[in-house]
């Protein structure tokens, strides 16, 4: 899978001032949403980046931002990945504030209570 390169991302966060970096962790999407594009240019089958890979390129920023938004059509949809996710921010960068993207459906109390 092809991410965008840490240099690009500062390049833009440097000309245009914004105080977040987003970290692509996934391509494509298996829902067919009227209003989405995503399956057209990314495809249906989702494509997630180890989560080693994640915590590499956070440690490579070394806390050079304060904001990551992890760029992922739908993050929630595989349960797992995601409690790997936290785990690993939890443990290794608890400094960082972060977000993300998902479906309304995808969000239970529970889910929100394990993240």
């Amino acid at each position: 899978m092809d991410f965008t390169p840490i240099h690009l991302s500062r390049a833009y966060y440097e000309e245009n001032h914004h105080a977040r970096y987003v970290l692509n962790v996934s391509t494509g999407c298996p829902f067919q949403c009227e209003h989405c594009l995503l399956q057209l240019t990314e495809g249906r089958k989702e494509r997630r980046r180890p989560i080693e890979s994640i915590d590499s390129s956070l440690s490579a920023l070394q806390g050079e931002f304060p904001y990551i938004e992890f760029f992922a059509a739908n993050l929630t949809l595989d349960q797992q990945y995601v409690l790997e996710l936290c785990q690993m921010m939890k443990e290794k960068h608890s400094d960082i504030t972060w977000g993300c993207a998902t479906r309304i459906d995808e969000v239970t109390r529970k889910k929100v209570l394990l993240y």
